[in-house]
């Protein structure tokens, strides 16, 4: 090395990544180090006391942040750091977001502050992997404050390959479930740890997921072996939860969801928020108190072809059938119980067999229709 053309600014721009993790202390970065070093891509102030983010942050093209174990909050986080726009930033054009919120593609926020998600979140469009988990995200449903001011989970985030919401305590997951569908490349989403009583069957729809973690909830309807096993297995047994009424409505939504990404990337967007994830009917959601409600007459959704459709549900679906899927979750979940005498084991799973036996010859006759 040509040690007389080495000078602190040259040095500077030969680093790509700058670690200052775990040494408690860190609270602020003064300007002249980014100015130093203009070409890092990766930056990790994880285990500091950062309350704010350093200033010249979104205008520098980062494509990794880690800033886990801080005290940041939503506003310092995201309103005044990640996503504190340019001058001339507008949502339907993204050639004025900042050089930050451009080529971001790892978000590490975890055990933070952070209790509301801001929409301008939802605009990162290179984002793969976000980690929010140990916040105090304890909702993700709509929220707004003012007009410019408006919180909760919503389509976006198209590119979206891996999300972390454990140990956040959510109780509502909001749009997420039907956002989500418009996430074509996620493939995990941890929702772990949460307050989960009750779990969404949309969940039951992304298909693309090949891990979604639901333990630690207190849900008590899905059993443990089912949390704990394939991915494949879990979204099935959601989607077999859902009558045709929860159906159609999931579809609506990812439609919905679908017209308004493709508004965004044309640069066409107004407020689609509104539209999607309206109230859903009832029974939508997985919880142990609740009974199928089997819809087969017919609605307004037929628009003319109301022989066709109602055929079709009736086919796939019978009150029978969804009651003999009532019974048989719920003998699975007693069966889960660790208190079971060896007698009442022996019978539940006794009851459990016939229930199944019936269920399969259910099954064949709606076939034979």
């Amino acid at each position: 090395v040509d040690k007389s053309n080495v000078t602190p600014i040259t040095c500077g721009s030969r680093i790509r990544v700058w670690d200052l993790s775990n040494n408690k202390t860190i609270s602020n970065i003064a300007p002249d180090y980014f100015d130093a070093m203009p070409n890092i891509i990766t930056l990790n102030i994880g285990h500091n006391v950062f309350d704010t983010l350093p200033s010249p942050l979104n205008n520098l093209s980062l494509t990794g942040l880690v800033c886990s174990r801080n005290r940041l909050t939503t506003t310092t986080a995201f309103d005044k750091g990640i996503l504190l726009p340019l001058p001339s930033y507008s949502p339907t054009s993204s050639s004025v977001r900042s050089p930050l919120a451009q080529h971001l593609t790892h978000l590490d926020l975890s055990s933070n502050l952070i209790e509301l998600l801001p929409d301008a979140l939802f605009d990162l469009p290179s984002l793969s992997h976000l980690n929010l988990s140990y916040n105090k995200l304890t909702t993700l449903a709509p929220q707004t404050k003012t007009e410019s001011q408006k919180y909760g989970w919503r389509y976006g985030l198209v590119s979206l390959e891996s999300l972390d919401l454990s140990g956040n305590k959510t109780h509502d997951l909001g749009q997420l479930p039907v956002s989500l569908h418009g996430c074509e490349s996620l493939r995990t989403l941890n929702l772990c740890n949460n307050n989960l009583e009750r779990i969404p069957y949309e969940l039951g729809m992304l298909e693309q997921l090949t891990h979604l973690g639901l333990s630690g909830n207190p849900q008590r309807y899905i059993r443990t072996s089912l949390v704990q096993g394939s991915c494949a297995n879990l979204l099935k047994f959601l989607r077999n939860r859902m009558d045709s009424k929860n159906l159609q409505w999931a579809k609506e939504q990812h439609e919905q969801v679908a017209l308004a990404l493709n508004k965004q990337k044309n640069g066409t967007l107004k407020d689609e928020n509104s539209q999607i994830n309206r109230k859903s009917p009832k029974r939508h959601t997985v919880q142990a108190s609740e009974k199928d409600e089997v819809t087969t007459d017919e609605t307004p959704h037929t628009h003319g072809h109301t022989t066709s459709k109602s055929t079709s549900q009736i086919v796939n679906s019978s009150p029978l059938k969804e009651e003999l899927l009532t019974n048989i979750a719920d003998l699975e979940e007693k069966l889960g119980s660790f208190n079971l005498s060896q007698a009442k084991r022996f019978a539940l799973k006794k009851d459990l067999a016939m229930e199944r036996s019936k269920l399969i010859r259910e099954e064949r006759r709606l076939k034979s229709l």
